[in-house]
């Protein structure tokens, strides 16, 4: 005999999914998942719904922006294999990346191991590689209050920006910064590792001081935390060349 399926709360469904309440609340909201309703009109979630927050989560950690989730699966669950196989592609590529750096490490050790020195240069990229690396954590907030709670607690400085269109060349900042993306996207290729970060409403980047990259965006709405005063960050050259470090 079939078990019977199982509904939660909103409370136990965001314990197991590790989201937020707000988060469900949101995506309720934007259409994306419908809960169904107890007789006396308590919200429950079910095998369906489940099935649906595992899609819309999936998606949103592989950095598609909310409104384009919207747009992917409509009113219909997508085929689970397809989500699957994005995410297989997305684990791929870390994979590769941290593959990338263990071999960097072995090299590095065995050159130590026989003595060897490293150039100035050497030990710059070794630390590129290896510690300075820009980090992005999506669904690191469903509301702006979310970020700026995170950005006051580093003792960062708030800065709300619409930031236009840009395609720039390598660069880096004096100063470090995170940045929370509240509309569109922010494109982000690490010249270090070649490693593009696409990152979209509700997603989190921080950029260390002095990590080289670059942007190629159609344009988005932000709230930035700078280690820095604004007036500070902004003053003079922003976008700093490769051969102004100084370290």
């Amino acid at each position: 005999m079939d078990s019977q399926p199982r509904f939660f709360t909103p409370a136990e469904t965001a314990r197991r999914l590790n989201v937020s309440t707000k988060a469900l609340r949101l995506y309720e909201s934007m259409d994306l998942v419908r809960p169904l309703r107890t007789r006396t009109g308590w919200r429950t979630y079910g095998p369906e719904q489940m099935a649906r927050l595992h899609q819309v989560l999936a998606l949103k950690s592989l950095g598609v922006p909310l409104r384009r989730i919207v747009e992917v699966l409509g009113d219909q669950l997508a085929e689970l294999d397809t989500v699957l196989r994005l995410q297989e592609a997305a684990f791929r590529a870390r994979i590769a990346a941290d593959r990338r750096r263990l071999e960097l490490l072995g090299a590095v050790r065995r050159r130590l191991a026989s003595s060897e020195a490293l150039s100035v240069d050497e030990l710059v990229h070794l630390t590129q590689e290896t510690v300075m690396g820009i980090t992005k954590t999506n669904g690191a907030f469903a509301l702006e209050d979310e970020a700026m709670n995170a950005i006051r607690a580093a003792g960062f400085h708030p800065l709300l920006l619409d930031v236009p269109p840009d395609t720039n060349e390598d660069h880096w900042h004096d100063f470090d910064s995170m940045i929370f993306v509240l509309e569109g996207e922010n494109v982000v290729t690490v010249a270090a590792t070649e490693e593009t970060l696409i990152c979209g409403p509700g997603s989190r980047a921080d950029f260390p001081r002095g990590v080289v990259h670059r942007e190629n965006h159609k344009g988005y709405r932000a709230l930035f935390g700078l280690s820095v005063d604004p007036e500070i960050a902004f003053e003079g050259a922003y976008n700093k060349p490769p051969e102004a470090w100084t370290g």
